[in-house]
């Protein structure tokens, strides 16, 4: 066996990730144990009282969130504002983490939540304006959103690049975020029918995913069997929705 990464050295068993295999850029090589699963989050019915909903005008929604990490930009939050000012549509801005101040005299008057129930907005969101969180870059995908992405820190860069790659969107690094450049991308986004025709593929491609129970599945049958777990292997495994725990 030929070995290219130390990642791959014994007595390594199984690799396994979140982001789905569309989600990659083409790869020479990956680890025969590598495995791609899918989303592993749920979703929530998103049932909060967080959002003042009365206040939605039935403009297109743009849904805008830097996650819970890298949270504390305000001058990031006032550039979203100012470039979904004055466009035809709605912008709910979310500051991640309960009890945030509100960034003052926000331009256009957008609805500002601390943490928003994420799931129940998307469902009515025609755009997404995110950090780039895998997570949160999943969820939208599976409701067929198109993304403007502004990555920060961490993999964000990797998956703004990847969502850009695959036509699910735009992205712009945060050290060149400008309103008028983010006015053009959301204006863009929401204007592009590609951008909603592949988000839409994908979204169906997520929903049959069964990324919890495969991603257990996988690790499990390592601890259990302490064999490598292999792409072979797992393609060996019965197509019939129940996945072999022990082996």
């Amino acid at each position: 066996m030929t070995f290219y990464h130390l990642n791959e050295l014994p007595p390594s068993l199984v690799q396994v990730a979140q982001q789905p295999a569309f989600l990659d850029f083409p790869r020479r090589h990956l680890p025969d144990h590598f495995h791609y699963t899918g989303p592993w989050a749920e979703r929530g019915d998103g049932a909060d009282g967080a959002v003042p909903w009365d206040r939605l005008d039935g403009h297109p929604l743009i849904y805008a969130s830097l996650g819970t990490l890298q949270n504390r930009m305000a001058h990031v939050f006032r550039i979203i504002a100012e470039a979904c000012s004055g466009l035809e549509a709605q912008l709910v801005l979310a500051l991640g983490r309960q009890g945030a101040p509100a960034p003052e005299n926000l331009p256009g008057d957008p609805i500002v939540v601390g943490y928003a129930p994420q799931g129940a907005l998307l469902r009515r969101a025609s755009l997404v304006i995110t950090q780039g969180g895998l997570n949160t870059t999943l969820e939208s995908l599976s409701e067929g959103l198109p993304m403007v992405v502004v990555p920060i820190a961490n993999d964000q860069p990797g998956i703004a690049a990847r969502v850009a790659h695959r036509g699910g969107g735009e992205f712009i690094p945060v050290r060149r975020l400008t309103a008028p450049k983010l006015r053009e991308a959301v204006r863009r986004g929401l204007a592009t029918p590609g951008y909603r025709e592949r988000s839409a593929k994908f979204a169906g491609d997520l929903r049959r995913a069964n990324g919890q129970a495969e991603a257990a599945a996988l690790i499990e049958t390592a601890f259990t069997s302490r064999q490598r777990v292999t792409q072979v292997r797992r393609r060996e495994w019965p197509q019939n929705g129940t996945l072999p725990l022990r082996k």
